[in-house]
Parts: C-alpha cells; structure tokens; sequence
C-alpha cells in the first residue's frame, strides 16, 4: 500500500495548492491542509492495523468520500460562492477533525502497545496532531488568532498530559483514542462556542451530556487488556 499512500498525498497536496491558486504560504493553506491531510494519513494508519481485506477496501472507500466531499465544498467555497451551503466548510472540517483525531490517538497507542514505541516521543507526536486540529478548528471558524492564542496552547498541553496519562491505561488501545477524540471533542467545541459568543448554559450542558454519556459507556462496554 505504500506507493497507494505516496500518491493519494500527491495528489491531495497539488489539489490544496491549485484550490489556494498556488499559493503555500500563510494561514490558509495551512488550515485548507491539515483536514484532508490528517484525515487521509490517519485512516491509512489505522487500517494497518486491520487484518481483513473487507474493512482496509472499506476505509478507503469512506476516506475517498469523505475527501470527495470536502474538496467539493471547498472548491464552490472558492469559486462558486453562489452554489456554496453557509458553514458547510466548517461543518465538514469539524467531521474530518473528529475522524483524524480517533485514527490517529487509536494508531499511536497501537504504536506504543505493540511497536513498544518510546512513549515520550509518541506523547509529543500526538500533541503536534492536537495542537494542529486545535489550531484549524479555530482558524475556519474565523476566530481572530490573537483571541485564542492563549487557549490554543492550554487545550493542546491537557491533551498532551491526557495521552501520557492515557497510555498506561489497560484500555484497548481503540478505547483510548476513542476516550481522547471526545476530550478533544468537548475542549474545542465549548472553546468555539466561547469565542462566537453562542456559549449558554443549554450549549455547557449538550456538550457534557454527550461527551460524558459517550464516555460512560465506552468505559463500561470497553475490553481491558
């Protein structure tokens, strides 16, 4: 699958480039960037980890929909703004984000389980991928840099303290990234909501009834290794 994974990232970066009219410096290539790419890598990794053929052919069906389906929207939002949907760019981002954030936390505790990977080093990979969605999450959503800087850096060190704590769980390592995608889930989005201004009590208590119902029952329903 190498040579399969080498140029679907060819062929994401030159699509990123030629959307953003070539250019590669600055903010919005970076942010246009980090969904397909993090996406496509994480579920890449993650089907590694699967022995059957069925479910490798079918993550990468879904991952090629799901990246059909940005690059879309993301094409009307540059050069049909007309036929663009309000906010489909960040609705789609946030879906993708969410994805990468479970393969990828799921890929690296799989890293350290079986590869017996040093832990440090796989902590400070798995913040870089936080710190990154973090990052885009804020940016699409058009919250001013400066605003969420501080914030930025204060969700992205939790996630970094969750993960080490995290990896000496006895949790499958799927239970783990699963625990860590909804954590990551819940800081972003009650973080978002703050900056827009649409964060209320009802907003607090959706976020918390959903990220701990989720978590409650992946806890009591997960195997322990």
């Amino acid at each position: 699958w190498w040579w399969v994974w080498i140029f679907t990232g060819i062929v994401l970066l030159l699509s990123v480039v030629l959307i953003n009219d070539w250019n590669v410096i600055g903010m919005m290539f970076v942010g246009l960037f980090i969904p397909p790419f993090f996406f496509w890598s994480g579920a890449y990794a993650i089907a590694m980890f699967f022995g059957f053929p069925f479910f490798q052919h079918l993550i990468a069906a879904l991952s090629a929909g799901a990246l059909w389906w940005f690059f879309e929207n993301l094409f009307y939002y540059r050069y049909r703004p007309s036929e663009y949907l309000p906010y489909a760019l960040e609705n789609i981002s946030s879906y993708l984000n969410i994805a990468s954030s479970f393969f990828w936390f799921s890929t690296l505790f799989n890293f350290i389980l079986l590869f017996n990977l040093q832990e440090g080093a796989v902590t400070m990979g798995a913040t870089a991928m936080a710190s990154a969605l973090i990052l885009q999450t804020f940016w699409v959503n058009k919250i001013a840099m400066k605003d969420y800087r501080v914030l930025w850096g204060v969700i992205t060190l939790l996630m970094g303290e969750a993960f080490w704590i995290m990896h000496f769980s006895p949790l499958d390592p799927y239970v783990t990234g699963l625990l860590m995608t909804i954590l990551l889930y819940v800081f972003v989005h009650l973080s978002r909501h703050h900056f827009l201004q649409s964060l209320s009590p009802n907003v607090i208590r959706r976020y918390f009834l959903i990220g701990g119902s989720v978590f409650l029952i992946t806890l009591l329903s997960a195997q322990w290794t």
